[in-house]
Protein backbone atom coordinates (compact mmCIF):
# COMPACT_ATOMS: atom_id res chain seq x y z
CA UNK A 1 0.00 0.00 0.00
CA UNK A 2 1.31 3.51 -1.23
CA UNK A 3 2.14 5.81 1.70
CA UNK A 4 -0.11 8.84 1.56
CA UNK A 5 1.79 11.95 0.58
CA UNK A 6 2.45 14.12 3.74
CA UNK A 7 0.26 17.17 3.59
CA UNK A 8 1.75 21.22 3.80
CA UNK A 9 1.09 23.06 6.54
CA UNK A 10 -2.36 24.74 7.10
CA UNK A 11 -2.92 28.08 7.34
CA UNK A 12 -5.10 28.51 10.55
CA UNK A 13 -6.25 31.71 9.92
CA UNK A 14 -8.34 30.29 7.48
CA UNK A 15 -9.93 27.85 8.79
CA UNK A 16 -13.73 27.86 9.93
CA UNK A 17 -15.47 26.44 12.74
CA UNK A 18 -19.44 26.61 12.43
CA UNK A 19 -21.35 24.56 15.35
CA UNK A 20 -24.03 22.76 14.94
CA UNK A 21 -27.62 23.46 16.54
CA UNK A 22 -28.27 21.45 19.77
CA UNK A 23 -31.73 20.33 21.14
CA UNK A 24 -33.15 22.98 18.04
CA UNK A 25 -31.31 25.84 19.57
CA UNK A 26 -28.94 27.80 17.35
CA UNK A 27 -25.40 28.10 18.99
CA UNK A 28 -26.16 31.98 20.08
CA UNK A 29 -28.90 30.93 22.24
CA UNK A 30 -27.25 27.79 23.89
CA UNK A 31 -24.18 29.73 24.47
CA UNK A 32 -25.88 32.64 26.22
CA UNK A 33 -27.69 30.29 28.04
CA UNK A 34 -24.13 27.98 29.22
CA UNK A 35 -22.49 31.85 30.14
CA UNK A 36 -25.20 32.50 32.45
CA UNK A 37 -25.15 28.97 34.49
CA UNK A 38 -21.31 29.62 34.86
CA UNK A 39 -21.79 33.16 36.07
CA UNK A 40 -24.84 31.78 38.16
CA UNK A 41 -22.75 29.21 39.37
CA UNK A 42 -19.75 31.42 40.23
CA UNK A 43 -22.23 33.61 42.31
CA UNK A 44 -23.30 30.59 44.44
CA UNK A 45 -20.07 28.92 44.88
CA UNK A 46 -18.99 32.32 45.88
CA UNK A 47 -22.27 34.29 47.76
CA UNK A 48 -24.45 31.43 48.82
CA UNK A 49 -22.47 28.32 49.12
CA UNK A 50 -20.10 30.02 52.35
CA UNK A 51 -23.07 30.58 53.97
CA UNK A 52 -24.81 27.64 53.63
CA UNK A 53 -21.93 25.37 54.46
CA UNK A 54 -21.18 27.64 57.33
CA UNK A 55 -24.47 29.31 58.56
CA UNK A 56 -23.15 31.07 61.76
CA UNK A 57 -21.33 34.15 62.64
CA UNK A 58 -18.19 36.17 64.01
CA UNK A 59 -18.35 36.61 67.99
CA UNK A 60 -16.34 39.89 68.50
CA UNK A 61 -15.50 39.59 72.06
CA UNK A 62 -14.06 42.41 73.88
CA UNK A 63 -13.58 43.35 78.01
CA UNK A 64 -12.25 45.86 80.04
CA UNK A 65 -9.84 44.78 81.10
CA UNK A 66 -8.40 43.07 78.17
CA UNK A 67 -6.57 39.68 78.36
CA UNK A 68 -9.73 38.08 79.53
CA UNK A 69 -10.06 34.63 78.69
CA UNK A 70 -13.00 33.64 76.14
CA UNK A 71 -14.47 30.33 75.98
CA UNK A 72 -17.27 28.74 73.65
CA UNK A 73 -19.13 25.67 74.57
CA UNK A 74 -16.05 25.29 76.83
CA UNK A 75 -13.49 25.26 74.34
CA UNK A 76 -10.70 28.06 74.70
CA UNK A 77 -10.52 30.28 71.63
CA UNK A 78 -8.32 32.96 72.66
CA UNK A 79 -7.69 36.73 74.84
CA UNK A 80 -9.77 39.66 74.42
CA UNK A 81 -10.05 41.48 72.43
CA UNK A 82 -10.88 38.17 70.33
CA UNK A 83 -12.75 37.19 67.02
CA UNK A 84 -13.77 33.74 66.76
CA UNK A 85 -16.09 31.72 63.76
CA UNK A 86 -19.11 29.97 65.73
CA UNK A 87 -21.94 27.95 63.91
CA UNK A 88 -25.50 29.37 64.22
CA UNK A 89 -27.38 27.87 67.20
CA UNK A 90 -27.46 28.03 70.55
CA UNK A 91 -23.79 27.98 72.39
CA UNK A 92 -22.20 28.43 75.80
CA UNK A 93 -20.00 31.80 76.02
CA UNK A 94 -17.78 32.21 78.74
CA UNK A 95 -14.89 35.06 79.44
CA UNK A 96 -12.78 34.88 82.23
CA UNK A 97 -10.19 36.74 83.73
CA UNK A 98 -8.00 35.59 86.77
CA UNK A 99 -9.51 37.43 90.12
CA UNK A 100 -12.67 38.65 88.23
CA UNK A 101 -15.99 37.57 87.91
CA UNK A 102 -16.18 35.18 85.84
CA UNK A 103 -18.98 36.02 82.78
CA UNK A 104 -21.51 33.09 81.97
CA UNK A 105 -23.97 33.82 78.91
CA UNK A 106 -26.24 31.41 76.74
CA UNK A 107 -26.59 32.62 73.02
CA UNK A 108 -28.38 32.17 69.84
CA UNK A 109 -26.49 32.63 67.03
CA UNK A 110 -27.42 33.30 63.74
CA UNK A 111 -25.91 33.94 60.04
CA UNK A 112 -25.99 35.42 57.10
CA UNK A 113 -26.75 33.10 53.83
CA UNK A 114 -25.70 35.65 51.07
CA UNK A 115 -22.16 37.20 51.38
CA UNK A 116 -20.73 35.53 54.08
CA UNK A 117 -17.92 35.52 52.60
CA UNK A 118 -16.84 38.36 51.97
CA UNK A 119 -19.65 40.33 54.74
CA UNK A 120 -19.96 37.68 57.28
CA UNK A 121 -22.48 38.28 60.30
CA UNK A 122 -21.02 39.57 63.27
CA UNK A 123 -22.28 39.88 67.07
CA UNK A 124 -20.37 42.26 69.16
CA UNK A 125 -20.37 41.15 73.30
CA UNK A 126 -18.41 43.84 75.80
CA UNK A 127 -18.05 43.39 78.98
CA UNK A 128 -16.68 45.32 82.33
CA UNK A 129 -15.62 43.05 84.44
CA UNK A 130 -16.00 43.37 88.19
CA UNK A 131 -12.59 42.21 90.54
CA UNK A 132 -13.62 39.17 92.76
CA UNK A 133 -10.50 39.07 94.65
CA UNK A 134 -8.66 42.26 94.97
CA UNK A 135 -6.11 40.96 97.08
CA UNK A 136 -5.48 37.75 95.21
CA UNK A 137 -4.93 39.87 92.04
CA UNK A 138 -2.67 42.91 93.82
CA UNK A 139 -0.41 40.29 95.58
CA UNK A 140 -0.46 38.17 91.83
CA UNK A 141 0.80 41.48 90.49
CA UNK A 142 3.11 42.07 92.95
CA UNK A 143 4.88 38.80 92.67
CA UNK A 144 4.97 39.06 88.72
CA UNK A 145 6.78 42.31 89.02
CA UNK A 146 9.21 40.84 91.37
CA UNK A 147 9.83 38.26 89.26
CA UNK A 148 10.79 40.77 86.59
CA UNK A 149 13.14 42.71 88.32
CA UNK A 150 15.10 39.85 89.38
CA UNK A 151 16.46 40.48 85.94
CA UNK A 152 20.19 41.55 86.27
CA UNK A 153 20.48 43.05 82.72
CA UNK A 154 17.36 44.36 80.60
CA UNK A 155 18.82 44.87 76.64
CA UNK A 156 16.71 48.28 75.19
CA UNK A 157 14.53 46.15 72.72
CA UNK A 158 13.94 43.81 75.63
CA UNK A 159 10.39 44.76 76.23
CA UNK A 160 8.92 43.87 79.98
CA UNK A 161 5.78 43.62 80.47
CA UNK A 162 3.61 46.61 82.05
CA UNK A 163 2.39 44.83 84.54
CA UNK A 164 1.78 47.55 87.34
CA UNK A 165 -0.04 49.46 84.88
CA UNK A 166 -2.05 46.91 83.53
CA UNK A 167 -3.23 45.82 87.10
CA UNK A 168 -3.64 49.75 88.39
CA UNK A 169 -5.86 50.51 84.39
CA UNK A 170 -7.61 46.91 84.94
CA UNK A 171 -8.87 47.81 88.47
CA UNK A 172 -9.87 51.35 87.40
CA UNK A 173 -11.96 49.69 84.75
CA UNK A 174 -13.98 46.97 86.43
CA UNK A 175 -17.35 47.88 87.28
CA UNK A 176 -18.28 49.64 91.09
CA UNK A 177 -14.25 49.57 91.47
CA UNK A 178 -13.36 52.50 94.51
CA UNK A 179 -10.54 51.20 96.30
CA UNK A 180 -7.92 53.32 95.17
CA UNK A 181 -5.80 52.95 98.30
CA UNK A 182 -5.38 49.74 97.89
CA UNK A 183 -3.78 50.26 94.43
CA UNK A 184 -1.31 53.20 96.15
CA UNK A 185 -0.37 50.06 98.17
CA UNK A 186 0.32 47.61 95.47
CA UNK A 187 2.60 50.77 93.75
CA UNK A 188 3.86 51.11 97.27
CA UNK A 189 5.52 47.80 97.48
CA UNK A 190 6.81 47.52 94.49
CA UNK A 191 8.76 50.55 94.83
CA UNK A 192 11.57 47.76 96.11
CA UNK A 193 11.49 46.39 93.16
CA UNK A 194 12.24 49.54 90.73
CA UNK A 195 16.09 49.43 89.95
CA UNK A 196 16.06 49.89 85.91
CA UNK A 197 14.60 52.41 83.48
CA UNK A 198 12.29 49.83 82.04
CA UNK A 199 10.70 48.86 85.55
CA UNK A 200 10.33 52.59 86.43
CA UNK A 201 8.72 53.25 82.81
CA UNK A 202 5.41 51.09 83.92
CA UNK A 203 5.36 52.65 87.36
CA UNK A 204 5.33 55.55 85.97
CA UNK A 205 2.79 54.93 83.83
CA UNK A 206 0.84 53.17 86.64
CA UNK A 207 1.24 56.11 88.78
CA UNK A 208 -0.39 59.04 86.00
CA UNK A 209 -3.24 56.43 85.86
CA UNK A 210 -3.66 56.07 89.22
CA UNK A 211 -3.41 60.16 90.12
CA UNK A 212 -5.63 60.82 87.25
CA UNK A 213 -2.53 62.96 85.38
CA UNK A 214 -1.63 62.92 81.49
CA UNK A 215 1.87 61.63 82.91
CA UNK A 216 4.66 61.94 85.61
CA UNK A 217 7.58 62.15 83.35
CA UNK A 218 9.81 64.74 85.02
CA UNK A 219 12.02 62.89 88.21
CA UNK A 220 10.35 66.23 90.28
CA UNK A 221 6.66 65.76 89.47
CA UNK A 222 7.24 62.07 90.27
CA UNK A 223 8.34 62.71 93.85
CA UNK A 224 5.81 65.29 94.36
CA UNK A 225 3.31 62.64 93.62
CA UNK A 226 4.57 60.05 95.69
CA UNK A 227 4.62 62.66 98.64
CA UNK A 228 1.52 63.88 97.70
CA UNK A 229 -0.64 60.47 97.26
CA UNK A 230 1.54 58.38 99.64
CA UNK A 231 2.91 60.60 102.22
CA UNK A 232 6.76 59.80 101.66
CA UNK A 233 8.46 62.44 101.78
CA UNK A 234 9.73 63.21 105.64
CA UNK A 235 9.53 59.22 106.28
CA UNK A 236 11.62 58.39 103.55
CA UNK A 237 14.19 61.40 102.43
CA UNK A 238 16.38 59.36 100.11
CA UNK A 239 13.65 58.87 97.36
CA UNK A 240 16.15 61.12 95.33
CA UNK A 241 18.52 58.32 95.04
CA UNK A 242 15.96 55.60 94.59
CA UNK A 243 14.75 57.58 91.42
CA UNK A 244 18.34 58.72 90.52
CA UNK A 245 19.45 54.71 90.13
CA UNK A 246 16.45 54.21 87.99
CA UNK A 247 16.45 56.66 85.64
CA UNK A 248 18.72 56.43 82.16
CA UNK A 249 21.95 57.51 81.87
CA UNK A 250 21.11 60.84 80.90
CA UNK A 251 17.96 61.41 83.07
CA UNK A 252 20.37 60.55 85.56
CA UNK A 253 22.89 63.50 85.04
CA UNK A 254 20.63 65.75 84.43
CA UNK A 255 18.13 65.08 87.80
CA UNK A 256 21.54 64.91 90.01
CA UNK A 257 22.59 68.10 89.22
CA UNK A 258 18.86 69.40 90.24
CA UNK A 259 18.07 70.83 94.09
CA UNK A 260 15.85 67.88 94.95
CA UNK A 261 18.91 66.02 94.72
CA UNK A 262 21.24 68.05 95.89
CA UNK A 263 19.29 68.77 98.81
CA UNK A 264 18.58 64.93 99.13
CA UNK A 265 22.39 64.59 99.32
CA UNK A 266 23.56 66.80 101.53
CA UNK A 267 20.85 65.97 103.96
CA UNK A 268 21.63 62.22 103.79
CA UNK A 269 25.42 62.51 104.62
CA UNK A 270 25.00 65.05 107.65
CA UNK A 271 22.93 62.21 108.82
CA UNK A 272 25.29 59.16 108.07
CA UNK A 273 28.39 60.84 109.03
CA UNK A 274 26.92 62.21 112.45
CA UNK A 275 25.59 58.89 113.22
CA UNK A 276 27.50 56.91 115.83
CA UNK A 277 27.22 52.95 116.40
CA UNK A 278 25.61 51.93 119.49
CA UNK A 279 24.99 48.72 121.22
CA UNK A 280 23.39 47.14 124.59
CA UNK A 281 25.53 45.13 126.85
CA UNK A 282 24.83 41.52 127.61
CA UNK A 283 27.46 40.06 125.39
CA UNK A 284 28.64 36.72 126.28
CA UNK A 285 24.89 35.31 127.68
CA UNK A 286 23.30 31.87 125.92
CA UNK A 287 20.72 29.89 126.69
CA UNK A 288 20.14 26.35 125.32
CA UNK A 289 17.24 24.85 123.49
CA UNK A 290 17.52 21.15 122.69
CA UNK A 291 21.13 20.78 122.84
CA UNK A 292 21.54 23.61 120.36
CA UNK A 293 23.41 27.00 121.89
CA UNK A 294 22.55 30.49 121.47
CA UNK A 295 24.37 33.43 122.11
CA UNK A 296 23.28 36.74 123.03
CA UNK A 297 23.51 39.41 120.41
CA UNK A 298 22.63 42.97 121.67
CA UNK A 299 20.70 45.30 120.40
CA UNK A 300 21.76 48.19 118.81
CA UNK A 301 21.57 50.48 116.00
CA UNK A 302 24.32 50.77 113.06
CA UNK A 303 24.95 51.77 109.76
CA UNK A 304 24.21 48.79 107.18
CA UNK A 305 26.07 48.29 104.54
CA UNK A 306 28.96 50.34 105.21
CA UNK A 307 32.10 49.32 106.82
CA UNK A 308 32.79 49.79 110.45
CA UNK A 309 33.38 52.69 111.50
CA UNK A 310 33.60 54.45 107.74
CA UNK A 311 30.40 56.41 106.84
CA UNK A 312 30.24 57.72 103.32
CA UNK A 313 31.65 60.79 102.06
CA UNK A 314 29.34 60.72 99.43
CA UNK A 315 26.46 59.28 97.72
CA UNK A 316 27.63 56.30 95.27
CA UNK A 317 24.77 55.67 92.60
CA UNK A 318 27.48 53.00 91.39
CA UNK A 319 25.17 50.51 93.04
CA UNK A 320 22.16 49.92 95.10
CA UNK A 321 23.50 49.33 98.58
CA UNK A 322 23.42 52.72 100.16
CA UNK A 323 24.53 52.44 103.61
CA UNK A 324 21.70 53.44 106.15
CA UNK A 325 20.92 53.67 109.94
CA UNK A 326 18.91 50.58 111.41
CA UNK A 327 18.07 49.91 114.47
CA UNK A 328 17.77 46.27 115.90
CA UNK A 329 16.54 44.59 119.36
CA UNK A 330 18.80 42.25 120.95
CA UNK A 331 17.98 38.24 119.99
CA UNK A 332 20.06 35.20 120.23
CA UNK A 333 21.55 33.20 117.50
CA UNK A 334 22.51 29.72 116.80
CA UNK A 335 26.33 29.57 117.19
CA UNK A 336 26.77 27.35 114.35
CA UNK A 337 24.69 26.31 111.21
CA UNK A 338 21.94 23.69 111.93
CA UNK A 339 23.58 20.65 111.42
CA UNK A 340 22.67 17.30 109.82
CA UNK A 341 22.22 15.57 113.26
CA UNK A 342 19.84 18.57 114.56
CA UNK A 343 17.42 18.23 111.57
CA UNK A 344 17.59 14.57 111.63
CA UNK A 345 16.00 15.33 115.09
CA UNK A 346 12.92 17.77 113.43
CA UNK A 347 12.65 15.20 110.79
CA UNK A 348 11.67 12.63 113.28
CA UNK A 349 8.80 14.59 114.62
CA UNK A 350 7.65 15.87 111.13
CA UNK A 351 8.18 13.06 108.65
CA UNK A 352 6.38 15.39 105.74
CA UNK A 353 9.92 16.89 105.42
CA UNK A 354 11.37 13.69 105.06
CA UNK A 355 13.89 12.84 101.97
CA UNK A 356 11.25 10.32 100.84
CA UNK A 357 9.09 13.26 100.67
CA UNK A 358 10.92 15.47 98.36
CA UNK A 359 8.55 15.06 95.60
CA UNK A 360 5.39 15.81 97.74
CA UNK A 361 7.04 19.05 98.74
CA UNK A 362 8.13 19.60 94.77
CA UNK A 363 4.60 19.55 93.84
CA UNK A 364 3.07 22.29 96.74
CA UNK A 365 6.10 24.37 96.01
CA UNK A 366 8.11 23.99 99.27
CA UNK A 367 11.63 22.86 97.80
CA UNK A 368 12.98 21.91 94.50
CA UNK A 369 13.71 17.81 93.56
CA UNK A 370 17.32 18.79 94.84
CA UNK A 371 16.11 18.93 98.92
CA UNK A 372 18.04 16.66 101.18
CA UNK A 373 20.20 15.21 97.99
CA UNK A 374 22.71 12.74 99.72
CA UNK A 375 20.89 12.31 103.11
CA UNK A 376 21.60 8.72 103.49
CA UNK A 377 25.10 8.89 102.53
CA UNK A 378 25.34 12.48 104.76
CA UNK A 379 29.00 13.34 105.57
CA UNK A 380 28.60 13.03 109.12
CA UNK A 381 26.26 14.28 112.05
CA UNK A 382 28.54 17.44 112.96
CA UNK A 383 28.54 18.97 109.11
CA UNK A 384 25.65 22.36 108.60
CA UNK A 385 22.67 20.99 106.61
CA UNK A 386 22.70 21.89 103.36
CA UNK A 387 20.04 21.37 100.28
CA UNK A 388 17.36 23.08 102.43
CA UNK A 389 14.74 25.34 101.14
CA UNK A 390 13.53 28.62 102.69
CA UNK A 391 9.85 26.92 104.16
CA UNK A 392 11.72 23.83 105.27
CA UNK A 393 14.43 26.18 107.10
CA UNK A 394 10.85 27.87 108.32
CA UNK A 395 9.35 24.50 109.39
CA UNK A 396 12.83 23.78 111.51
CA UNK A 397 12.08 27.10 113.29
CA UNK A 398 7.96 26.35 113.81
CA UNK A 399 9.29 22.88 115.24
CA UNK A 400 11.56 24.35 117.39
CA UNK A 401 9.58 26.83 118.92
CA UNK A 402 7.20 24.46 120.69
CA UNK A 403 10.45 23.09 122.32
CA UNK A 404 11.41 26.51 124.00
CA UNK A 405 11.88 26.08 127.74
CA UNK A 406 9.79 27.80 129.57
CA UNK A 407 12.54 30.49 130.84
CA UNK A 408 11.92 31.96 127.41
CA UNK A 409 8.19 31.93 126.91
CA UNK A 410 6.74 34.63 124.91
CA UNK A 411 9.78 34.53 122.91
CA UNK A 412 9.92 33.48 119.04
CA UNK A 413 12.44 31.20 116.85
CA UNK A 414 12.76 32.37 113.40
CA UNK A 415 15.14 33.04 111.24
CA UNK A 416 16.86 36.40 111.30
CA UNK A 417 15.93 39.30 108.85
CA UNK A 418 18.71 41.10 106.78
CA UNK A 419 19.42 43.79 109.27
CA UNK A 420 19.71 41.08 112.23
CA UNK A 421 22.43 38.94 110.44
CA UNK A 422 24.41 41.64 109.45
CA UNK A 423 24.32 42.99 112.91
CA UNK A 424 25.52 39.64 114.34
CA UNK A 425 28.19 39.30 111.73
CA UNK A 426 29.45 43.00 111.93
CA UNK A 427 29.40 42.66 116.31
CA UNK A 428 31.37 39.05 115.84
CA UNK A 429 34.27 40.38 113.94
CA UNK A 430 35.82 37.28 112.09
CA UNK A 431 39.78 36.21 112.21
CA UNK A 432 39.37 33.64 110.86
CA UNK A 433 37.66 32.87 107.68
CA UNK A 434 38.79 29.69 106.39
CA UNK A 435 35.65 28.21 105.78
CA UNK A 436 36.45 29.81 102.21
CA UNK A 437 37.61 27.76 99.39
CA UNK A 438 39.08 24.90 101.70
CA UNK A 439 42.00 23.21 99.88
CA UNK A 440 39.48 20.28 98.79
CA UNK A 441 36.87 23.03 98.00
CA UNK A 442 33.71 20.91 99.91
CA UNK A 443 32.10 22.03 103.04
CA UNK A 444 33.13 21.54 106.34
CA UNK A 445 32.34 20.89 109.60
CA UNK A 446 29.99 23.26 111.66
CA UNK A 447 32.46 25.15 114.33
CA UNK A 448 35.61 25.13 111.81
CA UNK A 449 35.72 28.78 111.88
CA UNK A 450 37.34 30.38 115.25
CA UNK A 451 35.85 31.36 117.83
CA UNK A 452 35.09 35.17 118.08
CA UNK A 453 33.49 38.41 120.19
CA UNK A 454 29.64 36.60 120.24
CA UNK A 455 30.74 33.22 120.20
CA UNK A 456 28.79 32.16 116.88
CA UNK A 457 31.19 30.56 114.32
CA UNK A 458 30.97 30.47 110.38
CA UNK A 459 28.87 33.45 109.60
CA UNK A 460 30.74 33.86 106.87
CA UNK A 461 31.52 30.99 104.57
CA UNK A 462 31.17 27.35 104.45
CA UNK A 463 27.29 27.76 103.69
CA UNK A 464 25.10 30.77 102.69
CA UNK A 465 22.38 31.09 105.05
CA UNK A 466 18.45 32.31 104.45
CA UNK A 467 16.80 34.96 105.89
CA UNK A 468 13.20 35.92 106.56
CA UNK A 469 13.97 39.29 104.40
CA UNK A 470 12.29 39.39 100.68
CA UNK A 471 15.26 40.36 98.46
CA UNK A 472 14.30 43.64 96.75
CA UNK A 473 17.20 45.39 94.51
CA UNK A 474 16.21 48.64 95.46
CA UNK A 475 15.56 48.34 99.29
CA UNK A 476 18.54 50.37 100.42
CA UNK A 477 17.11 53.54 99.41
CA UNK A 478 13.67 53.12 100.85
CA UNK A 479 14.62 52.75 104.61
CA UNK A 480 13.58 55.41 107.63
CA UNK A 481 16.18 57.65 108.47
CA UNK A 482 15.84 56.99 112.49
CA UNK A 483 16.21 53.07 111.86
CA UNK A 484 12.72 52.24 111.51
CA UNK A 485 10.73 49.52 109.12
CA UNK A 486 11.98 50.17 106.09
CA UNK A 487 9.32 50.95 103.14
CA UNK A 488 9.92 47.90 101.91
CA UNK A 489 8.40 45.53 104.67
CA UNK A 490 4.83 47.20 103.83
CA UNK A 491 4.82 43.86 101.37
CA UNK A 492 1.42 42.45 100.08
CA UNK A 493 2.21 39.49 98.83
CA UNK A 494 5.18 37.09 98.25
CA UNK A 495 8.01 38.66 96.39
CA UNK A 496 10.29 36.64 93.50
CA UNK A 497 13.49 35.45 95.92
CA UNK A 498 14.44 35.68 99.28
CA UNK A 499 17.79 37.28 100.93
CA UNK A 500 21.14 35.11 101.51
CA UNK A 501 23.70 36.11 103.74
CA UNK A 502 27.48 34.88 104.21
CA UNK A 503 28.71 33.25 101.59
CA UNK A 504 29.77 29.65 101.23
CA UNK A 505 32.66 27.54 101.11
CA UNK A 506 32.86 28.24 97.24
CA UNK A 507 32.74 31.86 97.07
CA UNK A 508 35.66 33.93 97.24
CA UNK A 509 37.68 34.79 100.45
CA UNK A 510 37.59 38.32 99.28
CA UNK A 511 34.49 38.43 97.64
CA UNK A 512 32.17 38.37 100.22
CA UNK A 513 31.66 40.41 103.47
CA UNK A 514 29.23 40.75 106.37
CA UNK A 515 27.56 42.98 104.06
CA UNK A 516 27.13 40.57 100.93
CA UNK A 517 23.62 40.57 99.75
CA UNK A 518 22.48 37.74 97.61
CA UNK A 519 19.12 35.77 96.78
CA UNK A 520 17.53 32.54 95.99
CA UNK A 521 13.93 31.65 95.17
CA UNK A 522 12.26 30.38 98.28
CA UNK A 523 12.00 27.03 96.97
CA UNK A 524 15.43 25.86 95.87
CA UNK A 525 17.99 23.65 97.80
CA UNK A 526 21.54 23.69 96.70
CA UNK A 527 24.75 22.58 98.05
CA UNK A 528 25.81 25.72 99.10
CA UNK A 529 23.02 27.18 101.27
CA UNK A 530 21.69 26.33 104.87
CA UNK A 531 20.55 28.19 107.78
CA UNK A 532 20.95 29.51 111.36
CA UNK A 533 18.09 30.19 114.08
CA UNK A 534 17.54 33.25 115.99
CA UNK A 535 15.46 33.48 119.33
CA UNK A 536 13.84 37.13 119.63
CA UNK A 537 11.65 38.33 122.10
CA UNK A 538 8.28 39.83 119.45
Amino acid sequence: MAKRRATEGTDLSKVNVKLKPFMGMQPGLYLTILYALILLLIIFLLLSLPGIRHWGSQLVVDSQPEGAAVYVDGRYVGATPETVFVDGGRHDLSVRKPFYRAVDNKLEVGGRLFGSLFAPRRERYSYQLEIDNLSGLLGYAFHDFSQWAMIDRVLPNYQLPPILHDTVAGALASTSFSDRKALWSLLRAAMGDVHNEYLLDDFMKAVSSLAGVSSVSSPEKLLATLQSELDLGKKYPDLAFWLAYSLPADQRRSFESSQTFLEAEKSYLARVQSFKESSNPGAGAAVAVDGMRFNLVPGGSYLMGAPVGKAPSSVDLGSAELPHIVTVPGYYMLDTEVTHAEYAQFLTDNPKWAPTAAAELTKAGLATSDYLKGWDTYRGPNYPQDYVSFYAAQAFCEWLQKRLPAGLAGYTVRLPNEAEWEHAARMNVATDRSVFHQTDDSLQPAGTGAANSLGIRDLLGNLWEWTSSWYFPAAYFLTSPDGGPALTAQTIGKGAEMTVRGGSWASSRDGVTYATRGSQPPDWCTPYLGFRPIIVKE
